[in-house]
């Protein structure tokens, strides 16, 4: 796990408006966590080419909008993307079902739909071949 983020603690307050952690000891955690899912999902293309301006601003987006989902689930979001349902006497648990956007989503490419939304235009999540690649 890496412990440089696409995004800062000052891009993610005053560039992406994220209220979401008191200061940047409660962010960069998460910031971290979630720039290794970014980089997961991009499968570390940036590490072959630089990104552009253009595409260093949806990475740094897709960053924060990653943070945030997992410290709204309290984890990396495995959790709720592959628990549909289960039940244990009285009890009855359903985390994330597994129809929604952010699961599949997760279950692909390991970042939430908003997240990936950010990521398709900068064409890092292309599978196939490309030239120049």
């Amino acid at each position: 796990m890496s412990n440089i983020s696409y995004a800062d603690y000052l891009f993610y307050t005053n560039t992406y408006h994220g209220n979401g952690f008191a200061d940047a000891t409660a962010a960069m955690p998460f910031l971290n966590k979630a720039s290794d899912a970014v980089r997961r999902a991009i499968r570390y293309k940036d590490e072959m080419r630089v990104p552009t301006a253009f595409q260093t601003e949806h990475l740094k987006r897709a960053t924060c909008l990653t943070a945030d989902f997992f410290n709204a689930q309290g984890n990396d979001g495995t959790i709720a993307g592959s628990v549909s349902g289960y039940s244990i006497g009285d009890v009855n648990m359903q985390l994330g079902g597994g129809n929604d956007a952010d699961s599949r989503s997760m279950a692909v490419y390991g970042v939430p739909q908003r997240a990936y939304d950010e990521l398709i235009v900068t064409g890092y999540l292309y599978r196939g071949i490309r030239d120049g690649w």
